[in-house]
């Protein structure tokens, strides 16, 4: 961690770091290391939006209802909705299909509309939430079958993002954060599932339970930055965007050729080149 003056501080620091590293190691962004890229801030937000829909969701559902009083209740799952908004279904499932319970429309990590699912309603779930589940259920038999394990306790954190233009379906499985102002770099996988319901691949995105603390300490007063090593891919995934969502300081991932990525709390960058996104 680097102690924070000023941004300007931080990002000047892995800016030294990068004037340190051989000229190789400066080449330019290839065009597959940048369309990579892109998708993965693409989907690091995606997965933000998703898991923030669900969070809020759940403190709105904990306040209407007591969920011991509906025994049928087996899970949520979110999927698009108009304009920009998200849907999450809180479900329920007994002897047929799974039907809603309660429904909240979200924007952001508000909530919209929503509430009980009045009697006399259609509750079915869509074909697309149904999928979607059935998803998630498939993630989570192979989680187990794989004997993968989390880097926190308490309950597990999934986010299952709709098909891509192939049919495929993202599963993701992730350890929670239980502490305030520290967040797991480490413990998150995603399963690929196809248009038949089945894990097609899976993968880590860490090998070790790395976490991310930027709680304050006796040595420093603020935290500002995180650097970690990353040798599974040639650009940050994923998962590096979603938890740099999640957590306030920046972070740099330096890559096996040591590349660096900024990942800043005013925009994402590589020294490579100019800017490349913004949060």
């Amino acid at each position: 961690m680097i102690k924070r003056k000023n941004a300007v501080l931080a990002m000047a620091a892995v800016g030294l770091m990068a004037a340190a590293l051989a000229p190789a190691a400066m080449a330019e962004v290839t065009e597959a290391e940048k369309t990579a890229n892109a998708e993965a801030m693409a989907t690091g937000k995606l997965i933000y939006q998703y898991d923030q829909a669900a969070w809020h969701s759940t403190d709105a559902l904990l306040a209407l209802i007591k969920p011991a009083d509906y025994p049928d209740l087996r899970g949520w799952v979110v999927e698009p909705h108009d304009d920009g908004k998200l849907l999450v279904t809180y479900f329920g499932q007994r002897n047929g299909p799974r039907y809603a319970i309660v429904r909240y429309v979200m924007q952001g990590a508000a909530v919209v509309e929503g509430g009980l699912v009045p009697k006399g309603e259609d509750a079915a779930l869509s074909p697309l939430a149904n999928r979607l589940v059935d998803a998630r259920d498939a993630a989570t038999e192979r989680f187990v079958k794989e004997k993968l394990g989390f880097c926190t306790e308490g309950s597990a954190n999934s986010v299952i993002l709709p098909p891509d233009g192939n049919g495929r379906i993202r599963a993701y499985m992730m350890s929670p954060s239980v502490t305030a102002g520290v967040f797991p770099l480490g413990g998150h996988y995603r399963f690929d599932i196809d248009a038949a319901g089945k894990v097609a691949s899976w993968r880590p995105f860490l090998k070790s339970c790395m976490m991310i603390d930027s709680r304050p300490d006796e040595e420093m007063k603020e935290k500002a930055f995180f650097v970690v090593s990353h040798l599974l891919d040639p650009q940050p995934t994923e998962i590096h965007y979603f938890v740099r969502y999640n957590v306030p300081i920046d972070m740099g991932i330096i890559m096996a050729d040591e590349d660096i990525w900024l990942l800043g709390t005013d925009g994402f960058t590589n020294p490579k080149g100019s800017e490349i996104g913004m949060p």
